[in-house]
Parts: structure tokens; sequence; C-alpha cells
């Protein structure tokens, strides 16, 4: 079973307000051969911030864990854009320009938007940002 075990779909009445966007989460740090992944598709509100997604996937998506909880970096189109802990709800946004920005302006024209989070463990949020952005 994956790392995502139920399938969550927000519904409202202005379908075509919603963005479907692919999350597929995996464990840092395993060979690709064992990697295992699971997966879900969320279907965001285009005006959401993209704070208020993190929140929605640490709230709906990511496993709960005990005490210290889990550090995940969240990647679109290559790029790290947050690194956040599923237990503390911890976030931190790596571009501040991201912190406020709708999901429409984050997707842009992108058909088929897939954001991929990898698990890194218990990893302090700090560390695992200066690492990412080579401080």
């Amino acid at each position: 079973m994956g790392i995502f075990n139920k399938r969550e779909m927000y519904k409202n009445k202005k379908d075509n307000n919603f963005l479907r966007i692919k999350i597929a989460a995996f464990r840092a740090g395993i060979s690709d051969s064992n990697m295992r992944q699971g997966s879900a598709v969320i279907n965001a509100d285009e005006e959401w911030s993209f704070n208020e997604f993190i929140k929605i996937i640490i709230q709906k998506y990511c496993p709960k864990v005990a005490d210290k909880g889990a550090t995940w970096i969240l990647v679109y189109q290559d790029k790290s854009l947050a690194v956040f802990n599923s237990g503390s709800g911890n976030i931190n946004i790596i571009n501040d320009k991201l912190i406020n920005i709708s999901m429409k302006e984050l997707i842009g024209n992108d058909n088929a938007p897939q954001i991929f989070l990898y698990y890194i463990g218990e990893k302090a949020i700090e560390e695992s940002t200066k690492t990412m952005i080579g401080i």
C-alpha cells in the first residue's frame, strides 16, 4: 500500500474553478528500483494560496507520524518549492514570492500538473532548506 491510503476529492458547484493536480509521494534516498510511490489526485481551488494548498496536503494526504513528525520536500517542475513537517505543521516556502501566490498562478497553463513529495525523515526543516538552496 502506498503512502496515500485514500483518495479525497473536493467538490463545488463551480467545477471549472478547480485545478486537477496529481500528487505523487516518494521516500527519498531509496534506489529507483525499490522506491515505493503513493499518489492521489486533488481538485484544488484555483484561488487557494500555495500555503493553503500545502496545509491541505498535510491534513488530508500525509500520514500522521508520532512526536517529531515527518519532513517532506515539495517539488514542482523540477524545482523545490517548500519543505514542511506533517507532524508540527511547520512550513518553509523557499521563495517568499510563492507564499500568497494562487494555485492558478503557480500552475499557469500546465494542463497536467504533477507535484512530487519526497519524504526525508525527521530532519529539521531549517537544515533541509539550507541543503536544498546550497547555504
